[in-house]
């Protein structure tokens, strides 16, 4: 299982709440779909933000972080994923914290590039 190291900080006060979660939602990433579930007791045993486990294809978050927070543990998580389905089992944690901030900078500063790159001709 891949961990983010779970930090506490001033900013874990105010979680994102029920419409600011991805609880429930399908991440499809290669050939494999993951349900995000929101579990405080799963992330505190393991002592992160937030894991994945390839083989049931769960993506477990601690609700309790600032929506920025989660944002970036959900992007972690998920760039796991995508190194599992790209045949690298063997993905550091620093390579996956590295990408983590700049990717998600890149997709919330070109929404005209996810727009095109998404819709369907």
């Amino acid at each position: 299982n891949a961990l983010v190291p779970h930090n506490p900080s001033p900013d874990t006060t105010n979680g994102p709440g029920p419409e600011r979660s991805a609880h429930g939602m399908s991440i499809q990433v290669g050939h494999m779909t993951y349900l995000v579930s929101d579990d405080r007791d799963e992330t505190d045993d393991s002592k992160s933000w937030g894991h994945i486990i390839h083989r049931s294809q769960r993506i477990i978050m601690d609700p309790s972080q600032s929506y920025d927070k989660y944002c970036g543990t959900l992007m972690h998580e998920v760039l796991h994923a995508v190194y599992f389905a790209a045949g690298f089992s063997d993905a550091k944690e620093e390579d996956i914290q590295r990408l983590t901030s700049p990717f998600l900078r890149m997709i919330r500063d070109n929404p005209d590039l996810i727009a095109f790159l998404t819709r369907r001709i």
